[in-house]
């Protein structure tokens, strides 16, 4: 896919989490800030790494580093709250641990292709998926939530890392397109049970049209988040 290979190049090569930060800022407000047409709002793509093989997109450390940047300029840009942001080092460790689940979407605005936003799911042990039933109060930080890889048999407790878009996609076919696309690749993953953590009324909506319902509340640095599971 060439419009994806063109706007990884564009990605500066960085690594260490300061850095990314200083880079990560300013582009994500850019991106915030940019008047997307009807036109542009009409050219949304997506690409996962599951598709890679079929896309002409590199797996090597570097391409991989720049579509993890992608999705943290996204990540920034739909969550302006740095309360609710993700963070490099702990984004980046989930896409090397199930990069399958993770899928960017873009769109062109300003002759550039840019992220617009992410959807995201990586499994979890069948012990944190109970943690996060019975007695998600125990948790004081989403990174307690650690993602673990695939499973030999395939099936295992899947947590649901971000469906996210920028407001200005919201209730469009864009925003219509990502909930069918994240319900095929959940689909696609043979799993016993769903968990997640909400952070908007938004998410709460969408999170509920996934079977999941509240099963507590979480503290992540100091804030206080849902949790909700689905019925194994």
């Amino acid at each position: 896919m060439e419009r994806t290979a063109n706007m990884l190049d564009a990605v500066p090569d960085l690594w260490q989490e300061a850095s990314v930060a200083v880079w990560a800022e300013p582009e994500s407000r850019r991106i915030a800030s940019l008047n997307f047409d009807d036109a542009q709002v009409d050219n949304v793509a997506s690409i996962s790494l599951a598709d890679a093989p079929h896309a002409s997109l590199g797996l090597d450390p570097v391409s991989l580093n720049r579509f993890v940047l992608c999705l943290l300029a996204a990540d920034w840009a739909c969550y302006p709250d740095p309360a609710n942001r993700e963070a490099y080092p702990h984004l980046q460790h989930a896409v090397t641990v199930f990069p399958k689940g993770f899928r960017l979407w873009t769109a062109g605005a300003g002759g550039c292709i840019l992220p617009i936003g992410y959807s995201a799911f990586h499994p979890i042990s069948p012990a944190t998926f109970a943690v996060l039933r019975d007695a998600p109060q125990t948790i004081t930080n989403r990174r307690q939530i650690t993602p673990q890889p695939q499973t030999a048999s395939g099936e295992q407790y899947l947590y649901l890392y971000n469906i996210g878009i920028l407001p200005r996609f919201h209730r469009t076919e864009a925003s219509q397109a990502l909930m069918r696309a994240f319900r095929e690749d959940l689909d696609a993953t043979a799993h016993r049970g769903l968990a997640a953590i909400i952070v908007s009324p938004d998410g709460q909506r969408v999170i509920e049209r996934f079977g999941l319902r509240q099963s507590g509340v979480i503290t992540h640095d100091g804030h206080e988040e849902l949790a909700y599971v689905s019925d194994e």
